[in-house]
């Protein structure tokens, strides 16, 4: 039995969304971006070659301001093209690693994948459809890693996306399924989060895993009735509803309200702690 396709180019931040259908033997094709066979690569300058330079006024600032007052700190810029040192701190210092991360593999993306690299989810359907407009079969739903699906950062109406995928599924003249809706988000795999994460950063709204599927930012609000200070507050409800989602509550109303709390939970579990 042939499949057939409904692509959806849901396209990451400053492209429009579009659709067309397609035909194929295969529902579990994927596009795989194309790397060059030979990256021709510069060699690196040891660090303890360079000329050091002493820290500018500006670096100088930063390392004696307030807030690193009991913090550590190590820098190192350099211009890879001549070897210059930018500027430099306690460079030699090994530290965990942080957000600044984030450019190296932004930098990566951009190089390997290209600008103009456009992120698809597809909406998929296999079977039947009848004159009545009903599908004997299946409606798949493929990741295509796109993070911005119902991001609060890009778009007003977080649901549009939704209304897209079902104008497209309309269009080719389904109006009900006998079947099922499978989401495929298995791009990445499904661990997500890497096993040497700190317990601590689960809980944050940065510690986000990364998947073939993400709507809505990967974040849920949590509603609270704080009650009678010295017990615990109550769960009211979570936006969205997430089907399966328990909490175990260890949290307790501090007098005046003023408290943070912090939820943590493992990757693919439905059991979530709430904890001061």
């Amino acid at each position: 039995m042939k499949k057939k396709y409904i692509c959806l180019a849901l396209i990451t931040t400053l492209l429009a969304s579009c659709s067309s259908i397609e035909k194929s033997e295969n529902r579990d094709s994927y596009q795989i971006p194309v790397v060059p066979d030979k990256i021709v690569e510069e060699p690196m300058i040891p660090m303890t070659t360079l000329p050091v330079k002493a820290k500018s006024k500006a670096v100088d600032e930063f390392v004696n301001s307030k807030v690193l007052e009991h913090g550590n700190l190590s820098f190192y810029a350099m211009d890879v093209k001549s070897g210059a040192v930018i500027d430099n701190y306690r460079g030699e210092t090994a530290l965990t690693p942080a957000s600044v991360l984030k450019i190296v593999t932004s930098a990566t993306a951009l190089e390997v994948l290209g600008p103009d690299t456009v992120l698809e989810t597809k909406v998929l359907y296999d079977g039947k459809i009848s004159k009545d407009g009903v599908l004997t079969g299946n409606i798949y739903i493929q990741g295509g890693g796109d993070p911005t699906l119902g991001s609060d950062g890009i778009s007003i109406n977080r649901e549009e996306f939704l209304k897209n995928w079902t104008d497209a599924v309309k269009k080719v003249g389904i109006k009900s399924i006998n079947g099922n809706i499978i989401v495929l988000d298995d791009l990445f795999g499904y661990e997500g989060i890497p096993g040497k994460w700190l317990w601590e950063d689960m809980g944050t709204n940065y510690g986000q895993g990364t998947y073939g599927i993400s709507v809505f930012d990967n974040i849920y609000t949590l509603y609270l009735n704080t009650g009678i200070s010295g017990q615990k507050p109550e769960v009211i409800k979570t936006k969205p509803e997430i089907q399966g989602l328990t909490f175990d509550n260890q949290s307790v109303v501090m007098p005046g309200g003023k408290k943070d709390i912090y939820v943590r939970g493992i990757p693919l579990e439905n059991k979530r702690r709430i904890l001061e």
